[in-house]
């Protein structure tokens, strides 16, 4: 009789747990259940497992307009003497010098130009990431005369790294899949920024 009972009872604890279970079930996972976590800040995404390679195309200011270059002179803010005998860009990301949004840019492996892998854009801010790469050599590059990117960067040219035949990239060795590093290009616009020129 005893035994009726016990096997009874441990009957309908084992369907109370059964149907515990099937309702969290169709509640949903458990981590719908715990707190809502705080939401990561923006610019701190989580990447997947693997390297990544990130930076920013920014536009490189140089405010030189006219007049006759004094060797003994400095160049201005933001510039260099450039062989032809004028000013350039100094390729140098500094403080205040904005992103360019919508810039498109390739990843090859190996050594540049290396054989096509992916292709990025940048943000709204000149940002750009490649994410979840294994270990090992890739080249970034960017060329001003593809269909995307003629109508946003032309007439202008790259002040880093300095372009060949318009093309400009760099390579660099991901010597692990912890790593991320930050590539940057720099470009600057023939006849900008208009706002800062003469009146």
């Amino acid at each position: 009789m005893k035994m009726g009972r016990l096997a009874a009872g441990l009957s309908v604890a084992f369907g109370l747990a059964l149907a515990g279970c099937q309702l969290l079930g169709e509640v949903g996972p458990i981590a719908d259940l715990l707190p809502t976590p705080i939401p990561t800040p923006a610019g701190a995404a989580t990447l997947p497992p693997g390297a990544s390679i990130q930076g920013w195309v920014w536009h490189d200011l140089c405010v030189a307009w006219g007049g006759v270059i004094d060797p003994a002179a400095s160049a201005p803010p933001g510039c260099t003497s450039d062989a032809p005998g004028g000013y350039r860009a100094n390729g140098v990301f500094e403080a205040g010098e904005p992103g360019i949004a919508g810039v498109a840019l390739q990843l090859g492996d190996g050594l540049c130009p290396g054989s096509q892998l992916a292709d990025a854009t940048t943000g709204a801010d000149g940002s750009y990431r490649f994410s979840g790469l294994s270990a090992g050599q890739y080249c970034v590059y960017l060329d001003p005369r593809s269909i995307l990117n003629s109508p946003l960067l032309l007439p202008g040219g790259w002040t880093y790294p300095l372009a060949v035949d318009g093309v400009t990239s760099i390579s660099v060795v991901l010597p692990s899949e912890e790593v991320s590093q930050e590539l940057n290009f720099g470009w600057d616009y023939q006849f900008l920024p208009p706002s800062l020129g003469p009146e």
